[in-house]
């Protein structure tokens, strides 16, 4: 199937030409470059001259609950000379299944956003162990970013310059619990999915590498159910990573196992996300340090867990860094899109060159 990935070059080209001033050009106009009329003179070399597009294939894939969506973006792709493949799940596990299989060209899915966290989408897709992450991106400079943010707005943790008052985190704790022993026997190929340690780590849980389970009908189950926005912190081994429960996995059901922590917090006083990343920085890595001395055995229990202390900073100014770190975000999508653009179509263009050298033209 020819000229792939130029196709999804075509696609972002059409995405974020308005906000990055990119000037990829479509089928149509590829091709009316590569022929000048003959009364016109000497112009400036074009790089897309000569360059045969040919027939443009892409397979789409979305679930049969978003038909409508996908036929929008079928009709608008078509208008650009661009044949859709319609791929339609069923349902939501079977989506994943091919999605995590890589059985598309583009995919159409639900834009994870938990509980006011509207950085949450940008960072899935853009952060290196992003759960939403299915193009592979891997960039620290990117990682490192949303951290010094943090420091920016609120202060070296450890040192609390700014003043904030200190709160012991039990005081905002409404539901707390750890995950189940002894699933194995409910896992399966496709399902709800099972979050273990190596699935939480840097305020994010990533589904890149996940069991899914088929879970019993009783109050275990009940117990260690997730919900959006419930934070999860490891309590074993390697302690204190971190994860905040999107709506998508909420939706789709989630269970921790017996390695992590589900906690739910007033959300009107403590914003999970903000939570995630202060026991994530040195402030929050020394107690989790301090808290495991006492043991042989790497662990802590809920008692550890509720006497845990954070800088209480106002909600408004928690939830301003969670836009700010939206908006940045936005930005560096953009940017990110245009030079990935300007990658693929070099790259396509070059291939476009030596397949037509192998075939004598």
């Amino acid at each position: 199937m020819k000229k792939r990935r130029l196709a999804a070059v075509v696609l972002c080209a059409a995405m974020v030409a308005s906000m990055t001033g990119c000037n990829v050009k479509t089928k149509s106009d590829v091709t009316s470059t590569a022929a000048p009329a003959a009364d016109q003179g000497p112009t400036e070399a074009d790089p897309n001259a000569g360059v045969e597009i040919g027939e443009v294939n892409l397979k789409l894939l979305y679930q049969s609950s978003d038909e409508s969506v996908a036929n929008v973006i079928r009709d608008e792709l078509s208008k650009a000379g661009i044949n859709v493949e319609m791929s339609a799940a069923s349902d939501g596990a079977t989506f994943r299944e091919q999605e995590g299989n890589g059985n598309f060209d583009i995919a159409f899915s639900s834009w994870a956003n938990p509980v006011g966290t509207p950085d949450y989408g940008c960072r899935g897709i853009w952060e290196s162990i992003g759960d939403s992450n299915l193009t592979g991106i891997n960039d620290p400079k990117l990682d490192e970013l949303v951290k010094a943010r943090f420091v920016e707005m609120f202060g070296e943790p450890v040192t609390n310059p700014m003043g904030w008052p200190v709160h012991r985190l039990s005081e905002y704790i409404i539901f707390l619990t750890s995950g189940s022993r002894g699933w194995s026997k409910y896992f399966t190929d496709a399902g709800e999915i099972f979050i273990t340690i190596k699935n939480v780590k840097d305020c994010k849980i990533n589904l890149n590498d996940v069991q899914y389970v088929t879970p019993p009908q009783n109050a275990e189950a009940k117990r260690t159910k997730v919900q959006e926005g419930d934070l999860l912190i490891s309590i074993t081994a390697d302690l204190g990573r971190t994860g905040v429960v999107s709506k998508e996995i909420a939706k789709c059901g989630g269970y921790i196992n017996q390695h992590l922590t589900c906690i739910r917090l007033q959300k009107e006083i403590l914003h999970p996300l903000y939570i995630a990343y202060y026991m994530e920085s040195e402030a929050g890595k020394r107690q989790f340090h301090r808290k495991n001395q006492a043991g042989v055995k790497a662990g802590l229990n809920f008692d550890s867990i509720k006497s845990l202390t954070i800088a209480l900073p106002p909600i408004e100014v928690q939830n301003s860094f969670v836009s700010y770190v939206s908006q940045i975000d936005r930005q560096m999508l953009t940017i990110r899109q245009g030079l990935d653009i300007l990658k693929m179509l070099q790259k396509s263009m070059m291939q476009d060159y030596f397949e037509s050298r192998g075939d004598g033209k």
